[in-house]
C-alpha cells in the first residue's frame, strides 16, 4: 500500500440502503442509527407493495422521516415528508412525472458516462456500483479500475455528487473519498454485520474523520 501522509479532507457523507427485503428487527435498528447520527437513509424494497411500506415508515420515528429516500411509491414522499425520490433502472421512467417537483431526487448509475449523458445536472447525487466487490450480493463483482475511475472523477465536467456503492466497509471507505466520491452508501457492511449496530457506529466514525492516510 502506498503511504503518502496524512492530510485534510472535508467528512464524507455515509449513506445506509435498507435490506431488499427484511432484517431482523431492521426498523428498531433504523431508529438506532438515525439516533446514532445517520442523516441519510435509503428506503429500498423492490418487492413491496405501497402498505407494506407504509407500515415500515410507521414503525419508524416521524422526527427522521426528512432522513429517507424511497426507491418505489414515490406518493408517499409527500404523505410522510419524505426527504426525495430515488429513480433506478426500474423507475426512471416515471422521472418526467417528478422532474419539476421540489424535491431532492437521485439515480443510480453504472458508469461515469451515464452521468455525463443527462442533458443537465438534474440528480442532486447519484449512486456509482459496483465500486468494490458487492458483500450483499454474490458474484456482483467491480470492474472499475480505481486508479482510472480517480482521474474520471477529478476531471468530470457536472458536478452532481458521486456516491460509492457496492462492497463499501469500514477498511475501504476512506479510500472512497481518496479516489474522489462525495459519499459512499453501504448495505451489507452493516445488515450482514452480526452487529449492525456496532458496525453502523463504526462506519460513522470514518465519516467524520479528518485525516486520511495512504
Amino acid at each position: 500500500r502506498r503511504l503518502f501522509g496524512a492530510r485534510k479532507i472535508s467528512g464524507m457523507k455515509l449513506f445506509l440502503v435498507s435490506s431488499e427485503t427484511g432484517a431482523q428487527q431492521e426498523t428498531e435498528l433504523v431508529n438506532h442509527f438515525f439516533e446514532k447520527g445517520l442523516m441519510h437513509f435509503h428506503l429500498r424494497k423492490p418487492s413491496w407493495a405501497i402498505d407494506e411500506t407504509r407500515t415500515y415508515l410507521d414503525q419508524l420515528n416521524p422526527l427522521f422521516y426528512s432522513m429517507i429516500v424511497p426507491h418505489d411509491h414515490y406518493e408517499l414522499v409527500h404523505e410522510y415528508g419524505l426527504k426525495g425520490i430515488h429513480f433506478n433502472e426500474r423507475n426512471k421512467v416515471h422521472f418526467a412525472d417528478y422532474k419539476i417537483q421540489n424535491t431532492q431526487k437521485s439515480t443510480s448509475i453504472h458508469s461515469l458516462e451515464e452521468l455525463e449523458d443527462n442533458p443537465s445536472d438534474e440528480f442532486d447525487y447519484a449512486f456509482l456500483s459496483p465500486v468494490f466487490d458487492s458483500i450483499s450480493k454474490a458474484g456482483y463483482k467491480s470492474t472499475f479500475d480505481l486508479d482510472d475511475l480517480q482521474s474520471k472523477l477529478k476531471n468530470r465536467s457536472k458536478k452532481s455528487e458521486v456516491v460509492a456503492l457496492g462492497g463499501v466497509n469500514a477498511k475501504n471507505f476512506l479510500r472512497c473519498k481518496a479516489i474522489g466520491f462525495d459519499g459512499a452508501a453501504v448495505l451489507g457492511a452493516v445488515w450482514n454485520s452480526p452487529q449492525p449496530l456496532e458496525s453502523f457506529i463504526q462506519l460513522n466514525k470514518l465519516c467524520q474523520t479528518s485525516a486520511i492516510q495512504y
